[in-house]
C-alpha cells in the first residue's frame, strides 16, 4: 500500500525561488508531492521545475492561491529543485514523500474568502481501496501557530507557518474505493484572508511477492531484491533467525546517542527504534548508513509531560561488522525528550527471510494498553513477531505480549524497557515473541498492563529457503538495495 514516509516543510518570504532539497530516503517506487500555497501569488506565478507535473490548484479573490505538483523517482534527479512565486509574496510548501506509490494522483480542492471555526478538505474518489488519503488545509492568517484539530480518523503529519500564512497536513490509509467524503478540521482560528482545502488520493503500486535477502553464506553486500512489493513500508529483505543483543535505551532532550549492542557480525540485521515528544513539529532525520522505515506520530491525548502522542521512528541497517560506538539521533524541529535503542538479529547460514512492517496505536489513555496492527501480517509457525513500543510515561510497561487469532505464540521476551523523566516523561521497549503453531487469520494485537496511550511498530520476521536461481544472478549494482527490481 501507498504510505506517507516523510513530510518536510519549507517557507519563503520575498526571496523567490524557494529551493527544495531531494530527501535522502527518496528511492525507486516512491513519489514526491509538493503542495505550495501563497498569500498574494497569482496562480501563474506559482511554478515548479519541468520534471514536476501539476495536479491541482485553487485561488480566491485575494490571490490566496495553492498548487499541487508530483514527481516520480528518477535516477538522474538533481539534488535540489526551485519553485517560484511572486517576488513580494510569502509562501509555505509541504514536500510529501510517498512510498509504494504511483504518480497518478487524484486531487480535489476548495477555497473560501475567510475562515470559520471548522473547515473541510473536500471529498475525493480514490482509484483503489488501498490508496493513501492526504488532506491539507491552508489559511491566510495572522497568528504564529495554526490552531486546529485534525479530522476524525486521520493522523497528524505536521504544519508550518509563515507571514500571514499557515499549512497543515494529515494522512489516512483507506480501505475502500468509495468517495472519502469531506474531512473536517475543527477548533480553527477564525478570520484571515481565506482557506484552501485539498484532498489527495495517492494510488498504491500493485502487490507482488515478498522481498528476500540472502543469509550469511553470501557476501553481505550482495542483496537480491527479487520483487518490489511494499505493504505499509514492507521494504526490507532482511536476514533474521535469532536475537543477538539489544543496546540500552539512550535518553536525551534534543538528541541522544544509541549504542551499538555487542557481538555484531557482518550480515546481521540491525534496527534502531526511536521515540520523541514534540511540542512543535518534530520528525526523525535521515541518518547516514541507515534506512528510515517509519517516521510517524502515534498515540492519543494532549501533548504533555506524561500524556499525548509521541513521534515514533524505525531505521534498518545491514551490518558490515565494523559497527562500534554510538549512533546520534537528533529529531528535526526540536524535541523535549528523545530515546533510541538498537537491536541486532542474525540469519541462519544458507537461509533468506522476508520481513513485513506494520504500525498501530492506542489513542485512549486510562484503559489497559491494546494496540492492533494495521493489517493482517499472516504470522505462522516458525515466525517471530518483534515490536517496538513508545508510551508517554516513565513507569514500567509490564506484561507485554502479542497474540493473533489462529496463531499460537510462545514465551514473550522483553529485550529492553526503559523510561525517563528527562524533559517529558516517556518509555521505550523492544519485545519479541515466537509463533509456535497455526497461522494468524486476524491482525496481531499487542497488549500490556500499563494504562497509557501507545504507538507500536510491528515486524513480522520469517525464514525461508533462497529463491531458486538467485545465486546464479548477481546484482547489477552494489548497495544495500542491489539486485533485480
Amino acid at each position: 500500500m501507498a504510505t506517507l514516509a516523510e513530510t518536510v516543510w519549507y517557507e519563503g518570504v520575498s526571496a523567490s525561488p524557494l529551493t527544495v532539497v531531494k530527501p535522502g530516503g527518496f528511492e525507486p517506487g516512491q513519489i514526491l508531492i509538493a503542495v505550495i500555497v501563497g498569500f498574494n501569488s497569482p496562480l501563474s506565478e506559482l511554478t515548479a521545475p519541468g520534471d514536476w507535473t501539476e495536479k491541482g490548484s485553487y485561488t480566491n479573490v485575494n490571490n490566496y492561491s495553492g498548487k499541487v505538483f508530483v514527481h516520480a523517482y528518477d535516477a538522474g534527479d538533481p539534488a535540489t529543485w526551485d519553485f517560484t512565486y511572486n517576488a513580494a509574496d510569502s509562501v509555505c510548501l509541504a514536500l510529501l514523500r510517498c512510498a509504494n506509490s504511483e504518480a497518478a494522483l487524484v486531487v480535489t480542492t476548495r477555497v473560501t474568502d475567510a475562515m470559520f471555526s471548522s473547515e473541510d478538505s473536500p471529498s475525493v474518489t480514490p482509484t483503489a481501496g488501498n490508496d493513501l488519503l492526504i488532506c491539507l488545509l491552508s489559511q491566510g492568517e495572522w497568528f504564529d501557530h495554526f490552531t486546529h484539530v485534525v479530522p476524525v480518523g486521520m493522523s497528524y503529519s505536521g504544519q508550518t507557518t509563515n507571514t500571514y500564512l499557515a499549512l497543515v497536513a494529515a494522512a489516512e490509509q483507506l480501505s475502500s474505493p468509495a468517495p472519502t467524503g469531506v474531512r473536517t478540521w475543527t477548533s480553527l482560528d477564525t478570520g484571515g484572508s481565506g482557506v484552501g482545502g485539498l484532498s489527495i488520493a495517492v494510488a498504491s503500486t500493485a502487490p507482488e511477492p515478498d522481498l528476500y535477502l540472502p543469509g550469511k553464506d553470501l557476501p553481505p553486500h550482495l542483496i537480491y531484491r527479487l520483487f518490489a512489493r511494499k505493504r505499509s513500508l514492507e521494504v526490507s529483505p532482511i536476514p533474521i533467525v535469532g536475537h543477538v543483543a539489544t543496546g540500552a535505551v539512550a535518553v536525551g532532550t534534543t538528541s541522544c546517542a544509541a549504542a551499538y549492542p555487542p557481538g555484531i557480525e557482518a550480515g546481521d540485521a540491525l534496527w534502531l527504534g526511536g521515540g520523541a515528544c514534540h511540542s512543535t513539529v518534530v520528525t526523525f532525520p535521515v541518518i547516514s548508513g541507515w534506512t528510515l522505515i517509519y517516521d510517524l506520530e502515534l498515540g492519543g491525548g494532549a501533548i504533555g509531560a506524561g500524556t499525548g502522542p509521541r513521534r515514533v521512528g524505525l531505521y534498518y541497517r545491514l551490518a558490515d561488522g565494523t559497527e562500534t560506538g554510538t549512533v546520534t539521533v537528533t529529531p528535526t524541529g526540536g524535541s523535549d525528550v528523545v530515546q533510541a535503542s538498537i537491536t541486532c538479529w542474525r540469519p541462519t547460514t544458507g537461509k533468506v527471510f522476508s520481513v513485513i512492517y506494520e504500525f498501530g496505536q492506542d489513542t485512549s489513555p486510562g484503559a489497559p494498553t491494546s494496540v492492533g496492527a494495521g493489517s493482517l501480517l499472516g504470522e505462522t509457525a516458525g515466525d517471530v513477531m518483534l515490536v517496538f513500543t513508545v508510551q508517554p510515561a516513565d513507569t514500567n510497561i509490564s506484561s507485554q505480549t502479542m497474540n493473533a487469532t489462529g496463531a499460537t505464540y510462545g514465551t514473550p521476551v522483553e529485550h529492553v524497557d526503559t523510561g525517563t523523566t528527562t524533559g517529558d516523561d516517556q518509555r521505550c521497549s523492544w519485545v519479541s515473541r515466537p509463533i509456535t503453531a497455526g497461522t494468524a487469520i486476524a491482525a496481531t494485537v499487542y497488549t500490556a498492563t500499563s494504562t497509557q496511550s501507545a504507538g507500536c511498530l510491528f515486524l513480522r520476521l520469517r525464514e525461508a529457503a533462497p529463491p531458486a536461481g538467485s545465486a546464479e544472478h548477481p546484482p547489477f549494482m552494489t548497495s544495500q538495495y542491489a539486485g533485480y527490481y
